[in-house]
């Protein structure tokens, strides 16, 4: 069963058939040596009105990350990602 997130305003819960190319997009922005991609990132949301997606990672100290994807192939460039301990914290982000 998938778990249930409260979302603040303004994100919403991913939509399943898009999980898989997020999840691709991730990780040809961050290149095979990022940390995150060890921890095999699942697509779970983003926010309605930029390029703001929301992770969940197992066996870390952050169990979620907000990555602000630059739709780049370039793994040169890392993308902005920011750990939170609980979706909540999203109201805290500034998007």
């Amino acid at each position: 069963m998938e778990p249930v997130y409260k979302w603040p305003e303004g994100w919403e819960e991913a939509a399943p058939l898009a999980r898989e190319s997020m999840e691709a997009q991730l990780r040809r922005e961050l290149g095979g040596g990022h940390v995150l991609v060890a921890l095999s990132p699942t697509y779970i949301g983003r926010h309605g009105g930029c390029d703001a997606f929301v992770f969940s990672v197992n066996h870390w100290m952050a169990p979620y990350f907000v990555v602000h994807l630059t739709w780049s192939d370039d793994s040169t460039w890392v993308p902005e990602c920011g750990p939170l301990a609980q979706i909540s914290d999203l109201m805290k982000y500034e998007v």
